[in-house]
């Protein structure tokens, strides 16, 4: 016999109502039956049948909610999250990792005041370009204990036309948050904008926890930010189910979030091969044409077209890597990984040696500063080094040379 049993992620925070959570359902004889997003706070109906079961939902945070009981008439059960110590952390709790909201112990522990800036993205290895404030933008001090926890505010530039198309306002910028706690510098990426997918302009949180120099990003998106979460934890299989049936191509087409079109790009990308080639590709070209300030669109072009490969790729690479620094850390490494696959001593064009070997190098450089645990670019540099892009002793592309490889 069958029974309905509903499950509800009880999140105290109304603020995270709406974001999906993996949930598994195993049966008592170790079957996996079900594989599922149930959106935090509003209930999820399954029809089982009758036995005993064990359900899991995996919060992006890490935490694991598990409940044990037999189906023998119609339920609900509801998994409730810990409770975080700070209400002003309640959000953060389920989207971030227990040890990055956890101050050190009070023996090992040293309390910095973190200072925090917005700049101009250009400031992170994009060529022939230097740092200035970015204008209209602000991180403003929300939240702090005694014990090295810290919350920023974080807001886009004002004054943007926001209504108007992308394509037709000319996206300016990323912006590049720097976070200053003690004798080292924290870089993390910033979108000028953020459309939540309720067609909402929305900004970002920034928890910096000074003991154990960590600093988080989260957006003020519910439905996008657990996907974003499990991406930056590696979980991608979490984070295409939270994904769900977001349509990307509605996000793409009506030009209303390039950013979350580019991590949904990533969250979907190792299913490549099983997508129609044609429309992925024309989709990731408009997004590397319509949006040449976003890294992350070229990056994606030109995987897509070492995908199949299309002897345009290496450029497409190259010119990836002149945008700057990506938005999201996956970004980087697919960069990196890309970049890796071609050897400078087969290339038979000099100028084309040399522009993968000084690419390669710098990519090589940030990534290994790169926080593998943040969505957001993530990157950990000394803090003399914040106003130089690169160490001078190393060759940057020369001037003039292939650019033009949207194909």
């Amino acid at each position: 016999m069958k029974h309905q049993v509903r499950v509800q992620i009880d999140a105290a925070d109304p603020r995270s109502a709406g974001g999906g959570v993996v949930l598994y359902i195993y049966s008592s004889n170790g079957d996996h039956d079900v594989d599922a997003t149930v959106v935090i706070n509003e209930p999820r109906a399954f029809v089982l049948e009758a036995g005993g079961y064990f359900i899991e939902a995996v919060l992006p945070s890490g935490e694991r909610l598990r409940e044990s009981l037999v189906v023998d008439r119609d339920k609900l059960i509801v998994l409730s999250p810990s409770r975080s110590p700070h209400e002003w952390l309640a959000v953060q709790h389920l989207l971030v990792s227990k040890e990055r909201l956890r101050p050190l112990s009070e023996t090992t522990r040293t309390l910095v005041e973190p200072r925090v800036n917005i700049l101009e993205a250009d400031a992170l290895w994009r060529l022939g370009s230097s740092p200035f404030v970015l204008s209209g933008s602000a991180a403003h001090l929300s939240a702090k204990d005694d014990e090295g926890i810290y919350v920023f505010e974080v807001s886009p530039p004002t004054g943007l036309p926001f209504e108007d198309p992308p394509e037709s306002r000319a996206l300016r910028t990323l912006g590049r948050v720097f976070v200053d706690i003690g004798e080292t510098t924290t870089a993390l990426a910033f979108p000028d904008y953020w459309r939540s997918v309720r067609n909402e302009v929305v900004g970002f949180q920034l928890v910096v926890n000074s003991t154990r120099n960590s600093v988080s990003m989260t957006v003020d998106d519910p439905v996008f930010a657990p996907i974003l979460a499990y991406l930056s934890s590696g979980h991608d299989a979490r984070a295409r189910a939270s994904l769900g049936s977001l349509s990307l191509q509605f996000l793409y087409e009506k030009m209303a979030n390039p950013f979350a079109a580019a991590a949904g790009a990533y969250v979907l990308i190792e299913q490549l091969g099983e997508s129609t080639e044609e429309e992925w590709r024309s989709w990731v070209k408009n997004l590397a044409t319509y949006f040449p300030l976003l890294p992350d669109g070229a990056i994606l072009h030109a995987h897509a077209l070492l995908h199949e490969g299309s002897d345009k790729a290496l450029g497409a690479l190259l010119e990836a890597f002149k945008r700057g620094a990506p938005l999201f850390a996956r970004g980087v490494r697919i960069l990196l990984e890309d970049l890796l696959r071609f050897n400078p001593s087969d290339l038979r064009d000099p100028y084309t040696e040399s522009a993968v070997q000084a690419a390669t190098h710098i990519v090589r450089r940030y990534a290994g500063g790169l926080d593998p645990n943040q969505a957001f670019s993530t990157f950990r540099l000394p803090i003399n080094t914040r106003d130089h892009e690169v160490d001078p002793s190393v060759p940057l592309l020369p001037n003039g040379g292939p650019t033009e490889v949207i194909a």
